[in-house]
């Protein structure tokens, strides 16, 4: 399984990449194809989450880091903006 979600956020285009690995479910955040976080939740953990109504694993990575970008909350985030001029 994967699921990559892109959107722009003050006018640079970012993308989300989730999918089920071997041993737990991971997204990663990129701009301009340079990868700037990195987000994992086990197997066990995704089942409890849905399990209480939280909600789907995936779905939850991916609003943490678009929330992220939108909030400046990462150090490489800053470091990729000024290495890749829009």
């Amino acid at each position: 399984m994967t699921k990559i979600e892109k959107f722009t956020h003050d006018g640079r285009e970012f993308e989300i990449r989730a999918a089920a690995l071997d041993q737990k479910i991971e997204a990663q955040s990129f701009y301009k194809g340079k990868r700037i976080a990195t987000y994992t939740v086990t197997y066990e953990t995704a089942s409890d989450m849905q399990h209480h109504g939280w909600g789907n694993a995936v779905d939850q990575l991916i609003a943490y880091a678009k929330a992220d970008i939108e909030h400046y909350q990462l150090p490489r985030l800053k470091a990729a903006l000024e290495a890749v001029q829009p």
